[in-house]
């Protein structure tokens, strides 16, 4: 653009440039010019050494530069050429961020984004977000398990007490004995010269339940 160098000072107005390339090497019709870097990929733009260029940068020379598109912008320097940048930052931290190139000696540029810092200080911690979200429903329930072995039979218990169950009912009465025999005995005695007779009633019988018996003797006074 062939512009007037006005050191340490801008001009009152600035030509407009437009670059889409990802790389990118400054020239001297540069100097007060805005730059827009439009690639949506990152961008290098490099400083060249001051020898191979003709003509040179002159000391003063300011170039403003933007990342107009996706891709941020690094500033290279070249061989021989010293670039000085607050903290070290030497990239776009992202779209329309505007940065300054000043040359302030032969072969020595300064980098500034908004006043010298590089995009600024890192702010402070946020607050920690809200804790995770709601506890998931319950999975399915596992297969039954197989059944264990049985255990050992235990000991055997006490011997109840209960009490003594109720008389039961009268049996019946068993059939009347049989008369087997009967007969009549009869008895004599002498006595100091005196005769004695008796006589008695032997009766025979058989019962089921109490089986052969003799029984109804009845004896008669002696006569």
């Amino acid at each position: 653009m062939g512009r007037t160098n006005l050191p340490g000072a801008l001009l009152a107005e600035m030509g407009v440039k437009s670059v889409s390339a990802a790389s990118y090497t400054f020239v001297a019709d540069d100097n007060q010019t805005h730059i827009s870097f439009t690639s949506a990929s990152a961008v290098t733009a490099t400083i060249p050494r001051d020898s191979s260029l003709l003509p040179t940068f002159q000391k003063g020379t300011v170039i403003q530069f933007e990342q107009a598109g996706a891709g941020a912008v690094t500033i290279a320097a070249g061989s021989g050429v010293t670039l000085n940048a607050a903290s070290g930052t030497v990239a776009t931290t992202g779209q329309y961020q505007v940065g300054t190139l000043v040359k302030t000696a032969a072969n020595t540029w300064t980098l500034n984004f908004g006043g010298g810092s590089g995009g600024g200080a890192t702010g402070p911690t946020g607050p920690t977000g809200p804790s995770g979200g709601p506890t998931g429903p319950t999975g399915a329930g596992g297969p039954t398990g197989t059944a264990g072995a049985g255990g050992s039979t235990g000991p055997t218990g006490p011997t109840g007490s209960g009490p003594t169950g109720p008389t039961g009912p009268t049996g019946q009465t068993g059939p009347p004995p049989v008369k087997l025999a009967e007969t009549k005995l009869v008895l004599s005695k002498a006595v100091a010269g005196k005769s004695f007779t008796a006589s008695a009633v032997v009766t025979i019988t058989y019962s089921p339940i109490s089986g052969l018996s003799i029984c109804g003797f009845q004896p008669k006074a002696l006569v």
